[in-house]
């Protein structure tokens, strides 16, 4: 019976950490560490709560849009003026959107933010959710060794 008590406890302690690393990275590793975990059950719980936050935000934030669409911008017209200047930042933000959300999405934003931004600007990406899944679990790594070693 104690056995099974202290399997229960640490499955709280790991669905704890999982469920702060959907949202936010920085906060979930120090969580881990004061909860005894080691360098690999960190990284990992850190990889699945990323994962199961972006996908579950990446699909949710489509709801989100075609509510928005469909409530506040009925009415609107397109601005005619401009659209030149639009266009090129359209551009710059395909090109460079993707690298800079990679690398700065998990760590700076957090995984919801993320998340929102991809589906709203970079839907018709191929991939794009296996580059995201990429990135997270790059940062899941590179925060697991920085809270193992008090770092963070």
């Amino acid at each position: 019976m104690p056995c099974l008590l202290l399997l229960t406890h640490r499955f709280y302690e790991y669905a704890y950490v999982v469920v702060i690393s959907t949202y936010r990275f920085l906060f979930a590793g120090p969580v881990a560490v004061a909860s005894g975990f080691d360098y690999l059950e960190i990284s990992l719980s850190l990889a699945l709560g990323g994962f199961i936050g972006f996908v579950v935000f990446y699909f949710f934030s489509d709801r989100v849009i075609y509510l928005y669409r469909m409530l506040l911008q009925k009415n609107q017209k397109p601005p005619k003026s401009g659209w030149m200047k639009r266009y090129r930042k359209q551009l710059q933000l395909r090109r460079y959107g993707i690298p800079l959300l990679m690398v700065f999405g998990p760590s700076v934003l957090s995984i919801p933010l993320t998340a929102f931004i991809v589906r709203r600007w970079f839907r018709k990406t191929k991939c794009i959710i296996v580059y995201f899944c990429i990135s997270v679990l790059s940062w899941a790594f590179i925060f697991g060794t920085l809270s193992t070693f008090n770092i963070v």
